[in-house]
C-alpha cells in the first residue's frame, strides 16, 4: 500500500498551478448546456484544513495559496473564478484548501456528474465523509487507472479525466503514455489532464518523451519552476490532451500573475506550448 497523503502538501505552489488549470478546463466544459462527466484517478480526500497539525508540519501552503491570498487584489480575469473558489476576501483566505474533488463540486451544475477513485483506505474514508450524500458524485474504492478505464466513455459523452498519481511508483512515468493511448481508443473526445511533479532528477522527462513517441496528439503542456530551488520537487507540470478551444490563450492571460505571486523562474517556466500538436496541424 502506498503511503503518500496529500494533506502534508495541500495548497502548495503545485496545487495552485494544477487547480487553476482544472478550473479553466471545467469552466470551458460548462460553456455548453449539455452535461459533462468528470473522472479522477487519484482523488485524495477532497478537503484539507490548513490549520491542522499535518498541514503545518510542512507549511507548504504558505508559499502557495498563502501567496495567492496575499496578492489576490492584483489577479487578472482569468484567475478570478479560481480565487473566488479559494474563498479569498480582502486578501484573507479561508482555513480549508479545496482539493480536486472539491474544486469540481463547487463548479458542477445539477446535471453534471463526478466519479472519484481512491485506493488509500484513510483517504477514501475522508472522501465518504465529505461526499457520500452528494447524489451526482460517485465514489469508488479502487485503483483509479483500472477504474476510470473501465467506466469510459460515460453516458454524457462529454467530460474530463484527471490523472494525478503520487508518482511514488516510478513506473507511473512510463505507464501513463500507454494509458493515454488506451483512453483515446475508448473515449476519443475526452479532455485528459495529467499532472506530474518536476523533480531535480528530471524523472518527468520519461513521461514527456513517452507522450511524444506515443500515438496520441493534440497535447498541451504547462510547466512551472520555482526560483532558487535545486533539490526535491522544483516545479509542477500539466499535460492537457484535447484541450478546450482557446484555453491556451486563457492560461497566457493569467501567467504573469502566477509567476509574480508564486515567485517562479520565468526563464525555465513554460506558460503553455504544444508537446504534441494536432496530427494535421
Amino acid at each position: 500500500m502506498l503511503s503518500y497523503q496529500h494533506a502534508y502538501h495541500a495548497g502548495n505552489f503545485a496545487d495552485i498551478h494544477k487547480h487553476w488549470l482544472l478550473v479553466l478546463l471545467i469552466e470551458a466544459l460548462s460553456r455548453k448546456d449539455k452535461p459533462w462527466c468528470y473522472l479522477d484517478t487519484h482523488s485524495g480526500r477532497g478537503k484539507y484544513p490548513l490549520d491542522s497539525d499535518i498541514a503545518n508540519k510542512t507549511a507548504e501552503w504558505r508559499e502557495g495559496v498563502g501567496q495567492i491570498w496575499k496578492h489576490a487584489g492584483k489577479a487578472p480575469e482569468s484567475l478570478q473564478s479560481f480565487i473566488q473558489l479559494l474563498g479569498v476576501s480582502d486578501g484573507i483566505g479561508g482555513q480549508e484548501y479545496p482539493g480536486s474533488p472539491e474544486v469540481v463540486k463547487k463548479l458542477m451544475r445539477p446535471n453534471d456528474r463526478a466519479v472519484l477513485c481512491e485506493l488509500h483506505p484513510q483517504e477514501f474514508e475522508w472522501l465518504k465523509k465529505h461526499y457520500r450524500h452528494c447524489s451526482n458524485i460517485h465514489l469508488h474504492f479502487r485503483d483509479g487507472f483500472e477504474g476510470v478505464l473501465g467506466m469510459v466513455p460515460p453516458p454524457e459523452k462529454r467530460g474530463l479525466v484527471l490523472i494525478d498519481p503520487s508518482y511514488e511508483l516510478k513506473q507511473d512515468y512510463q505507464r501513463i503514455p500507454a494509458y493515454l493511448e488506451k483512453l483515446r481508443k475508448r473515449w476519443a473526445g475526452a479532455c485528459v489532464a495529467i499532472w506530474y511533479p518536476v523533480l531535480a532528477e528530471a524523472r518527468h522527462n520519461v513521461l514527456l518523451e513517452g507522450v511524444r513517441k506515443s500515438s496520441v496528439h493534440n497535447v498541451l503542456r504547462s510547466e512551472i519552476r520555482k526560483k532558487n530551488v535545486a533539490k526535491g520537487m522544483v516545479g509542477s507540470g500539466m499535460l492537457i490532451m484535447n484541450p478546450p478551444w482557446k484555453v491556451d490563450q486563457t492560461i497566457e492571460a493569467g501567467w504573469s500573475f502566477l509567476v509574480e505571486s508564486l515567485q517562479l523562474d520565468d526563464r525555465l517556466s513554460v506558460a503553455v506550448d504544444w508537446l504534441k500538436p494536432e496530427q494535421n496541424a
